[in-house]
C-alpha cells in the first residue's frame, strides 16, 4: 500500500471522515477520493462508506490510528449502532470557528445540540446547501456560497439544552452505547406509537426528517409519566381490539418496548392495563412509512394512506405473535399457515411471515361464543389429551383451525392458558374430524385408550381388517386414524360408552341383553345400528354426566 508523505495526529474526539479531510489536505490533494485511491487495492470506498470501512481506512493508512479513538460509542456497541452515525457533516459552527476538526459525537443523529455552546448542531448552510467532506467545510465553511463559520453561527440560537443530550454527556463513555441503544428503542416507538411490531430498526433513519423533536418525545417516552399515560392511553383507544383475547395484547408495544429497555427507566415500572389507563379519544403523530421497505410495500392494495397505515400497525411476525400472546414458537409458525391468515396478502420478510394481526382476533372473536360454565381449561382435559397423544398447543391449534365454539378468559396471560372449551365438543370433534386428517396414525396402546378396549382385542380388529394396520409383519403395529374414526362411527363399545356417560356396562348389557341385541365382536363390541342408539340414548340422563375429565379403561 502507498506510504503518505505527510501523517498527522487526529485531534480529540476527531470524527473518521475529519480526520481523512485533514489528512488528505495535509498530503496536497484536492479532493479526498484522492486519498481513497490508495486503499482501493484492500477496498473500494468513498466518504460515504460505512463508519467501520472508513475508520478501517484510516488505520491502514496511518500507522498510530487507534480505531477505538474515531468512534463515538464503546467497542461491543460499534457496529450494532453505526446505524446512528450520520454520513454527512454536521457541526456546531461555534466551535468550528476555533477549531479545523469536526467532532465525533456530532454524527450521533440523536445528540442534536452542541452541549458547550446550546445550539443546535447544523448539517447545511443558511444559503440552503448541505456541507460537503471538503478542505473547505474544515477550514472555513460554506463550499457552495463561502459563508465563512462566523457567519454561519450568526444564524444560530442559543437554546434550552434538550433534556436527553444532557444526559448523554453526563454519562461516562462506556455508559454512552446502552443509552443510545434504549433512546433508538424509544423513538422508534414515538414514530409509530402503535404498531404490534418494530423491526429493521437499522434504518429508521430513512424516516426520520427531524431528529431534534422525536429525540426529545423518545426521550420523555422513557422518563416522563404524563408522556407514557399520554401513549398508554392513545394505545387502549386505538387498539381496543386487541381486548377480545388480553389486555397485555392492547398494550403488547408498551411491553414490547420494556423488553427491549436496558436501562432502568420510568417506563419500565409501568404495568398497563385498563384499570390504570382509561382509554382516551387523542391520536399521536406517526409516520406514513415504516423502516421496513417489504411491510410498506405490502399495503399498496389498500385504497387510501389511512387504510394502508392501520395495516401496518397490525402487522406481526412470529415472535412478536409468540410474545403478545406468551405461546411457543411451534404453535405459532403452524397457525401462521392457516387460510384464515392467507385470505390477505401476507408478507414475507427474510425468513419470517408478517400478517395481519386483526385476521386471528376477528376468527378468535368468532369462536367466542361458549358459555364458560360449560367449558374446562385445556389443563383440565388431562386424560383426553393423553389418549390422542396431544400436548396443550397441539390441542389448541386444532382447536383454533377448526373453528370450534370456544370461550376466552381474557384474564390469563397466555394464549394456551385462556382458552376454554365445551368437553363434548372436543370429543365429538377428535373421533369425527381429526381422526380422518391425512397422516395421522397412532400405536396400537394410544388406538387401545381411544376407542377404550384392551390392546389384544385392538389387534384382533387389525386381523378383522375393521382397523387398518399400516405394516401388519412389524411387531409394533400402527392404526391409521381415518380407520380408528369409522370404527367409532359404525361400532359401539360398551365399556367405552359408559365410561363417558357415567352408565355402568352391566346396566347397558342387561337393556340391550332384553332387547335381543347381540354384540358382534367378542362381548362388547356391537354395530351402531338405529335401534342401539335409541336403548342407549335412553339409559343416558344429563345428570349422570361426568363434570371431571374422562376415564377411559384399557
Amino acid at each position: 500500500m502507498y506510504e503518505l508523505m505527510t501523517q498527522i495526529l487526529p485531534a480529540n474526539n476527531e470524527s473518521a471522515r475529519s480526520y481523512l479531510v485533514r489528512l488528505s489536505t495535509e498530503n496536497d490533494y484536492i479532493e479526498v477520493k484522492q486519498l481513497f485511491s490508495h486503499y482501493q487495492d484492500v477496498k473500494t470506498i468513498n466518504i460515504a462508506s460505512s463508519e467501520s470501512s472508513i475508520v478501517e481506512c484510516v488505520c491502514n493508512l496511518v500507522d498510530e490510528a487507534n480505531p477505538a479513538s474515531f468512534w463515538p460509542v464503546s467497542d461491543e456497541k460499534q457496529e450494532q449502532l453505526s446505524y446512528l452515525i450520520d454520513r454527512q457533516p454536521v457541526a456546531c459552527p461555534f466551535c468550528m470557528r476555533d477549531q479545523n476538526h469536526l467532532m465525533k459525537d456530532w454524527q450521533l443523529m440523536p445528540i442534536t445540540h452542541c452541549a458547550k455552546h446550546q445550539v443546535q448542531l447544523v448539517e447545511k448552510c443558511p444559503c440552503g446547501e448541505k456541507f460537503n467532506w471538503d478542505s473547505t467545510l474544515i477550514e472555513y465553511g460554506c463550499s457552495k456560497c463561502l459563508n465563512s463559520w462566523n457567519d454561519i453561527a450568526n444564524h444560530c440560537q442559543v437554546e434550552k439544552m434538550p433534556d436527553h443530550v444532557l444526559h448523554f454527556h453526563r454519562l461516562d463513555f462506556e455508559e454512552r452505547a446502552l443509552f443510545l441503544q434504549d433512546l433508538a428503542e424509544s423513538i422508534y416507538r414515538v414514530v409509530r406509537p402503535y404498531d404490534s411490531m418494530h423491526n429493521k430498526i437499522k434504518l429508521l433513519p430513512t424516516i426520520i426528517d427531524n431528529w431534534t423533536d422525536v429525540a426529545q418525545q423518545g426521550y420523555a417516552l422513557l422518563t416522563n409519566i404524563d408522556a407514557i399515560s399520554t401513549w398508554c392511553q392513545s394505545l387502549a383507544n386505538v387498539r381496543h381490539q386487541y381486548k377480545a383475547l388480553s389486555e397485555r395484547a392492547v398494550f403488547f408495544p408498551v411491553h414490547e418496548l420494556q423488553d427491549k429497555l436496558q436501562g432502568n427507566w420510568l417506563i419500565k415500572g409501568i404495568k398497563p392495563s385498563y384499570l390504570s389507563f382509561a382509554p382516551k379519544n387523542e391520536l399521536l403523530s406517526e409516520s406514513t412509512m415504516t423502516p421496513c421497505r417489504i411491510r410498506n410495500e405490502s399495503t399498496s392494495r389498500e385504497a387510501n394512506n389511512t387504510l394502508a397505515n392501520e395495516q401496518l400497525r397490525h402487522h406481526l411476525d412470529p415472535a412478536g405473535f409468540s410474545e403478545m400472546f406468551n405461546c411457543k414458537m411451534t404453535l405459532v409458525r403452524k397457525l401462521f399457515q392457516l387460510d384464515c391468515f392467507k385470505i390477505t396478502a401476507n408478507t414475507k420478510s427474510g425468513r419470517n411471515t408478517i400478517i395481519d394481526a386483526r385476521l386471528f382476533i376477528s376468527s378468535i372473536m368468532a369462536c367466542d361464543t361458549e358459555d364458560p360454565e360449560n367449558t374446562l381449561y385445556l389443563s383440565e382435559l388431562e386424560e383426553l389429551k393423553s389418549v390422542y397423544l396431544l400436548s396443550d398447543e397441539s390441542l389448541a391449534f386444532e382447536i383454533i383451525a377448526a373453528r370450534l365454539p370456544l370461550h376466552i378468559d381474557k384474564t390469563k396471560k397466555s394464549l394456551i392458558d385462556s382458552i376454554k372449551v365445551n368437553e363434548q365438543v372436543i370429543i365429538h370433534f377428535l373421533e369425527n374430524e381429526y381422526l380422518k386428517q391425512s397422516g395421522v396414525v397412532f400405536t396400537q396402546v394410544a388406538t387401545a385408550r381411544i376407542i377404550g378396549i384392551s390392546r389384544t382385542l385392538v389387534g384382533q380388529l387389525g386381523k378383522a381388517e375393521i382397523l387398518t394396520e399400516l405394516d401388519p409383519t412389524v411387531a409394533n403395529k400402527r392404526y391409521t386414524g381415518i380407520s380408528i374414526a369409522n370404527f367409532l362411527s359404525n361400532y359401539e363399545c360398551i365399556e367405552r360408552w359408559g365410561s363417558v356417560h357415567n352408565v355402568a356396562p352391566y346396566t347397558i348389557k342387561l337393556a340391550l341383553s332384553k332387547n335381543k341385541i347381540e354384540p358382534i365382536f367378542e362381548s362388547s363390541i356391537y354395530k351402531k345400528i338405529p335401534k342401539l342408539v335409541s336403548i342407549l340414548n335412553n339409559l343416558y340422563h344429563p345428570s349422570c354426566h361426568k363434570r371431571k375429565q374422562l376415564s377411559l379403561s384399557l
